[in-house]
C-alpha cells in the first residue's frame, strides 16, 4: 500500500431517549417518498462539550454511529472508530475518533445547503492561493443532493492548523478559506498508527449564517479516512497523486477502486434535521422509505447504525394515521424492512422505527416518515453540469402513477424568478425543452403532480429539496491512470472513453463548446456547423495537449439549431489545422444527437456539413512549439504539422525510446516512464507519397 493513502467512512446517527423527556410532535405536512424528512419525537437537556479531545464525556444518545473496528480494506490501524454529534444555542460540536497511519486522513464534510457547495473535492484550491490547487483536496465525489460546504481534516489523527489542518468554507467556484480562527478544536493522542481523539465547536453563525439556533435546518455529514498526497515534485503537476474514500458509514452504493487514488463517489449519507429549539434531540436518522405493494398494503426499509446495534432484540416499526404510537410490526435485528396490511388506500400515515435492546427496553426512535399512501415516486436522472448556454437542456421525469397534470418550476439564479411551464405528458413520462440562458448560470428545478381531481400530489407543500444544474462554457474530467477503460462525462452528454492503459498521466481533462459563424475549412470548402476544443493546463494555467497511448472514443453532443438545413446523414467531424481540417472517421447517431469518433491526441474538433471531411495535402513540419520543455511541469512537445505523422523518439545513442502516432510527446517512454533530462531526436514520417522523412531534436528538462 502506497505511504499517502487512507479510508473513508460517512455516518449520522444521533440516539438515546430519556423517559422523563419523552414526547411526540406531529408534522402538519406531507412529503414526497423520495424525501428522507426527520422530525422531533424526544428532548434532552443541551450538552455543551469542553473541547479538549477527550470524548469521554459525550453522551451515549449523542453517538451517532460506532463502526466497526475491523472493516477497513486497509487494515485496522486506518480506521474512523466513532462519531458523535450534539449542540447547544450557540454552535454544532462533534466529536470523533479513529486510528490512521502511512501519511493517511481523517475528513469529515457537511453540507449545510444541497444547493451549493463542492462536486469534486479533486479541484479544490489553495486557501493562499486561489491560483493553484490545495494539498488537502482529495479524490472524492458527491452525488446530486450532497454537496459539501465545509471541511474539517486531521493528519493521523493529528491536529496541526499551523500544518494546515482544521476547519475550512468550500466554496461553489472550488476555493477554499481558512477558519480556524472562527472555531474551536482540539485533538489528542493519535499519530502513527494510535488513537487519536478530536472535538471540535462550529458556531451556529459560521454554518448558517445566524448567531441562533437554526431551527428547521440540516445538516448532512460524511467522515472518511483518505489518502494523502503524492505531488510527484510540485503540488500543481499534471501527475500528482491523490487519495480517496475506501470504507465509509454508512456502507456505499458505488463500489470504491482497488487503487489508492482513484476516484471514488459518496453517494450515501445520513442527515440530521434540526427542529423546534437547542434543547430538542434530533431522533436517529435511518432514512425511511415506503414502497407500497397494493392499494392496502405496503413496506417500509430503514438503516442500521452499525455495531452498536449488535445486541438488539428486535425492531418495532410503528404506524398511525394521527402521529401516535398507534399499532406495529416486529422485525428480527436481522431485518432492515417490514411488511404492514391492512391500510387505508389514498390515507396519510406516521411511521417511526424504534430499537430494542436486549434487557433495555426501546431504545432511541427513528425520525418519522409522514406519508400519504401510494403517493407517487419520481424517477428523474438530473445533470449537475451543463456545458452549453443558449441551448437546450431536455428534462424529463418518470411518475410512478399516471399524472392528469405535470408541471416543471425553475428559477435562474440570474433572475430570482420561480417560472412554471406545464410538461408534455406520455403515459407516465412527462418531458419538456428548457431554453437556457446565453450567459453561465445555476438553474434550480422540481416538479409539480396533479391528479385529475386537482390534488397536488407532488409536492404536498413548498419542496424541501430542488435539482440544482451549473450551466457552464467549460466543463471538467478526471482522467486516472487505469488498467481498464475509464468513461469521462463532461455535461450535457459529451462523453469520452480511454482505452486501458491509455494515459501515461493522470490528469484533469477540459472541454468548451462554442458555435460556428459558418467557418469554411478546406479545398472543399466545407462549413463548420460548431466547435469542441479539449485541452489540459499546465502549471501556469496554459493549455497544453495530451497524447494518448491508445486513441480514445469521443463522443460529442450537436443540437438541431447548429445543424439547421444539414441532413445529420450528412454530418461529418475533423480536427482543425489552421484553415484545413484533418479528416477524422466519425459515426453519427440520429438519435442521441451525437457523433462519435476516435483520436490521439487533442486539439479543436469541428462538425461539418458535408458528407467527407476534407484531408489537408500533406506539407513539411511547419514548426516546433516548446521544443525545450518540462513533463513535470504537464508540458508536451508539439510538432505543427498539417499531415498526421508517425514520430519516433530516440536518444543520443540512437536508441528507440518511444513511437507513436500523433503531433505531440509528454516526455515518457514505451513504457510510460519519465525520461531522464537531455536532449532527444526525433523522426516524422507520413505515409504520402513523395514525402521525406524529417529530422530534428528536442530537449528535456526537469
Amino acid at each position: 500500500m502506497n505511504k499517502k493513502q487512507s479510508i473513508k467512512k460517512t455516518g449520522f446517527r444521533v440516539q438515546g431517549l430519556g423517559v422523563r423527556f419523552f414526547f411526540f410532535f406531529l408534522f402538519s405536512i406531507f412529503y414526497p417518498l423520495t424525501h428522507r424528512p426527520y422530525t422531533l419525537l424526544y428532548a434532552t437537556t443541551p450538552h455543551t462539550i469542553a473541547i479538549d479531545g477527550n470524548i469521554a464525556e459525550w453522551r451515549k444518545d449523542e453517538l451517532i454511529y460506532d463502526d466497526s473496528w475491523n472493516d477497513s480494506p486497509w487494515g485496522a490501524q486506518n480506521e474512523i472508530h466513532r462519531l458523535y454529534a450534539t449542540w447547544d444555542d450557540s454552535a454544532l460540536y462533534l466529536g470523533v475518533s479513529g486510528v490512521q497511519k502511512d501519511g493517511n486522513n481523517l475528513i469529515v464534510y457537511i453540507d449545510t445547503s444541497p444547493l451549493d457547495g463542492i462536486a469534486d473535492a479533486s479541484l479544490l484550491k489553495d486557501p493562499g492561493n486561489p491560483s493553484g490547487m490545495w494539498w488537502w483536496r482529495r479524490g472524492n465525489k458527491f452525488a446530486h443532493g450532497f454537496r459539501p460546504d465545509f471541511q474539517w481534516h486531521l493528519y493521523e489523527m493529528k491536529l496541526d492548523p499551523a500544518d494546515g489542518h482544521g476547519f475550512f468554507r468550500l466554496y461553489p467556484d472550488d476555493t477554499t478559506a481558512n477558519l480556524n480562527g472562527s472555531v474551536a478544536q482540539k485533538a489528542s493522542g493519535g499519530g502513527a498508527g494510535n488513537i487519536g481523539y478530536a472535538e471540535i465547536k462550529i458556531p451556529w453563525q459560521i454554518l448558517f449564517g445566524a448567531a441562533s439556533f437554526p431551527s428547521g435546518e440540516e445538516i448532512r455529514i460524511a467522515a472518511a479516512v483518505t489518502g494523502g498526497m503524492d505531488t510527484r515534485g510540485t503540488l500543481d503537476s499534471s501527475d500528482d497523486l491523490f487519495g480517496s474514500a475506501r470504507d465509509t458509514i454508512p456502507d456505499q452504493k458505488a463500489v470504491f477502486p482497488e487503487v489508492w487514488h482513484d476516484s471514488s463517489t459518496i453517494d450515501t449519507w445520513l442527515a440530521l434535521n434540526l427542529s423546534g429549539t437547542s434543547g430538542d434531540r434530533s431522533p436517529v436518522p435511518r432514512s425511511l422509505v415506503l414502497t407500497p405493494q397494493s392499494p392496502f398494503d405496503a413496506k417500509v426499509s430503514w438503516q442500521t447504525r452499525g455495531i452498536i446495534e449488535s445486541n438488539l432484540d428486535e425492531y418495532r416499526l410503528y404506524y398511525a394515521q394521527d402521529g401516535t404510537d398507534g399499532r406495529y410490526v416486529r422485525a428480527a435485528s436481522t431485518e432492515t424492512s417490514a411488511a404492514i396490511e391492512g391500510l387505508v388506500a389514498g390515507a396519510t400515515y406516521h411511521f417511526f422505527l424504534r430499537a430494542v435492546y436486549s434487557g433495555e427496553g426501546e431504545g432511541g426512535c427513528s425520525e418519522t416518515l409522514v406519508s400519504r399512501l401510494l403517493r407517487p415516486s419520481l424517477a428523474h436522472s438530473a445533470q449537475s453540469v451543463f456545458c452549453f448556454p443558449g441551448k437546450i437542456l431536455d428534462i424529463e421525469v418518470e411518475s410512478s402513477a399516471a399524472p392528469s397534470a405535470v408541471a416543471l418550476r425553475y428559477l435562474f439564479d440570474s433572475e430570482n424568478v420561480w417560472r412554471t411551464s406545464a410538461m408534455n405528458i406520455a403515459g407516465s413520462k412527462a418531458s419538456y425543452a428548457l431554453w437556457l440562458p446565453s450567459i453561465p448560470a445555476t438553474l434550480k428545478y422540481y416538479f409539480e403532480i396533479t391528479d385529475s381531481a386537482g390534488t397536488h400530489l407532488l409536492p404536498a407543500s413548498a419542496p424541501a429539496f430542488s435539482y440544482a444544474v451549473k450551466i457552464e462554457s467549460r466543463g471538467s474530467a478526471y482522467a486516472p491512470l487505469s488498467t481498464q477503460t475509464s468513461t469521462l462525462d463532461f455535461g450535457g452528454g459529451v462523453l469520452m472513453e480511454i482505452p486501458p492503459d491509455g494515459l501515461s498521466t493522470a490528469t484533469t481533462i477540459y472541454f468548451e463548446y462554442s458555435s460556428s459563424n459558418g467557418d469554411l475549412y478546406g479545398d472543399g470548402g466545407l462549413r463548420a456547423l460548431a466547435y469542441y476544443d479539449f485541452y489540459a493546463l499546465d502549471r501556469s494555467g496554459s493549455r497544453v495537449g495530451v497524447v494518448f497511448e491508445k486513441p480514445a472514443l469521443i463522443k460529442l453532443r450537436y443540437f438541431d439549431d447548429d445543424i439547421a438545413g444539414v441532413s445529420e446523414y450528412e454530418l461529418s467531424v475533423g480536427r482543425i489545422a489552421g484553415a484545413r481540417n484533418v479528416a477524422l472517421k466519425g459515426t453519427v447517431s440520429a438519435a442521441e444527437n451525437k457523433i462519435s469518433f476516435e483520436t490521439s491526441h487533442f486539439s479543436r474538433f469541428a462538425i461539418f456539413s458535408g458528407e467527407t471531411a476534407v484531408s489537408p495535402i500533406a506539407g513539411p513540419l511547419k514548426k516546433v512549439v516548446r521544443p525545450t520543455f518540462n513533463p513535470s511541469l504537464g508540458e508536451v512537445v508539439e510538432f505543427d504539422c498539417e499531415t498526421p505523422s508517425k514520430i519516433e523518439i530516440f536518444d543520443m545513442r540512437g536508441r528507440l525510446i518511444r513511437t507513436f502516432d500523433g503531433n505531440f510527446w509528454d516526455g515518457r517512454d514505451s513504457l510510460g516512464s519519465k525520461t531522464a533530462p537531455g536532449v532527444y531526436l526525433y523522426r516524422l514520417s507520413t505515409p504520402e507519397p513523395g514525402r521525406k522523412n524529417i529530422y530534428g531534436s528536442c530537449v528535456v528538462i526537469r
